[in-house]
């Protein structure tokens, strides 16, 4: 199961948290954290999928109003114990239900398993642990982030993501790509805090088609439209993250 990614974990509880399902509902955000983030994959069989919806949630998280005020601390007395049966994943991976499921051919029970097997478990289990914390770790250093971003910042954030997501290669430019976003954004300098006063340059559609054109080749309109599309979605995006103020 080596190597888990994952969809920026902030973007996803913003969206979890704006599901009237789940509105105010910490435990059952968490379980379905769990069902459709963490152990997405495994989730995929209806024994697994049925375990975590039904799983005890713990008090650390059901105390903490918001899925967005859980702590890197918080998550870190979750992950890490020296009993690994005690852990989140391993609660979840050494459980009857799961071992049922992913090693069908062993007695659905820990000690019972061959010891290369318990070996191979413990590592999975390590591993799922430990990109539970690093997601939250990251989470809370993007809501850090958010609240120090520039608006010329988070323009340049945007046209690197345009160019990581799509593949669209970069023009050769004329100047350095700050002059060019100096140039066109006239509040640039200010933190960018989603009000309408920030928006008046970065939202211009105009000035978007524009920048889309300097930064990127473009041999075709409907280029042009797609990728300034994009960058109003990441806009919206990054607007909605930084409500959390």
């Amino acid at each position: 199961m080596g190597g888990y990614s994952y969809k920026n974990l902030l973007d996803y509880i913003l969206e979890l948290e704006e599901n009237p399902e789940y509105i105010g509902k910490i435990e059952e955000q968490f379980r379905c954290l769990l069902t459709d983030y963490f152990f997405k994959d495994e989730a995929r069989e209806k024994p697994i999928a049925l375990y975590l919806k039904g799983i005890d949630i713990p008090a650390s998280i059901s105390s903490c109003g918001s899925l967005l005020k859980v702590t890197p601390e918080q998550i870190k007395s979750l992950t890490e114990n020296d009993l690994p049966g005690n852990t989140l994943a391993g609660q979840i991976m050494m459980s009857k239900q799961y071992l049922k499921v992913f090693y069908s051919n062993h007695q659905a029970e820990y000690k019972k398993l061959p010891p290369d097997v318990q070996l191979e478990l413990l590592d999975e289990v390590k591993e799922k642990n430990d990109s539970i914390s690093y997601a939250f770790i990251k989470m809370n250093d993007d809501i850090e982030a958010d609240k120090r971003r520039k608006i010329i910042t988070l323009a340049a954030l945007i046209i690197s993501n345009i160019h990581k997501k799509t593949g669209v290669p970069y023009n050769k430019l004329p100047e350095p790509a700050n002059s060019i976003l100096n140039s066109a954004i006239s509040n640039g300098n200010t933190i960018f805090t989603g009000k309408p006063q920030d928006l008046t340059d970065i939202a211009d559609d105009s000035k978007i088609k524009s920048l889309i054109k300097t930064f990127f080749v473009i041999k075709q309109h409907k280029d042009l439209v797609t990728y300034s599309d994009f960058f109003k979605s990441e806009l919206k995006r990054y607007q909605r993250r930084v409500k959390i103020r």
